[in-house]
């Protein structure tokens, strides 16, 4: 392979990478939006109840602490991409 195939595959390897990432994002999304409904349903219903407060209460602690893990994650997905960007781009400025 010459040098510029050898880039060109580099690219193709890394978008490859990003697409993939984006999925996992998506999904993390679609994911952080239920998560953040239930957590906000068990807030109304800890409010609206005093009989099972408590257990409400536990509900939206443990929901919270799910979203505060899901979104973590979606930023460790975030900052793999802007590497892969990156690279990408310094490999395209390499081939100009």
């Amino acid at each position: 392979m010459v040098r510029k195939e050898i880039m060109q595959s580099c690219i193709s390897e890394r978008q490859a990478q990003m697409d993939d990432l984006q999925k996992q994002i998506e999904q993390i999304n679609t994911a952080y939006e239920k998560l953040e409904f239930e957590e906000d349903m068990y807030y109304h219903l800890k409010n609206n109840s005093s009989h099972y407060r408590d257990v409400y209460t536990q509900k939206q602690e443990e929901y919270s602490k799910k979203l505060e893990k899901i979104d973590s994650e979606k930023q460790e997905l975030q900052d793999k991409m802007k590497i892969l960007q990156r690279e990408i781009d310094y490999i395209s400025n390499r081939l100009n």
